[in-house]
């Protein structure tokens, strides 16, 4: 079953987990605050310090898009440092790489999905 993405909700806005959706600065969100808050227990404490960084992230040239897959993508920007050697996007990293591998045991993943599964089920 594929889930629609282009509608309205958590689903769609997971979509900015694809790098392309990213760069694409007219479409790309300009918060990540409403994606953190459906996901509560994999976002980090401060959200606002996340958000900046969503903001610097969106902003920065150097952002190294390639083939890689969007997990390895995500796990990547950890590495991109700034002048004291220190993660620019250690937060932004971290929250959007556990995006990606979500574990459905979680009471937020289990609220968002499973309206899907039972939609899934009345289909079958």
């Amino acid at each position: 079953m594929r889930f629609p993405l282009d509608e309205v909700g958590v689903l769609a806005l997971l979509e900015i987990l694809d790098p392309k959706v990213v760069r694409d600065l007219t479409n790309s969100p300009q918060s990540i605050i409403p994606l953190a808050s459906n996901f509560l227990a994999i976002a980090p404490e401060n959200t606002l310090e996340q958000d900046n960084e969503w903001g610097l992230f969106r902003q920065y040239k150097q952002i190294p898009v390639s083939s890689k897959s969007i997990p390895e993508f995500w796990y990547s920007i950890h590495n991109l440092k700034d002048g004291f050697d220190h993660s620019k996007f250690e937060r932004l990293s971290q929250f959007m790489t556990n995006l990606t591998v979500l574990h459905p045991s979680l009471v937020c993943v289990e609220r968002i999905f499973s309206p899907s599964k039972l939609h899934k089920d009345k289909v079958h």
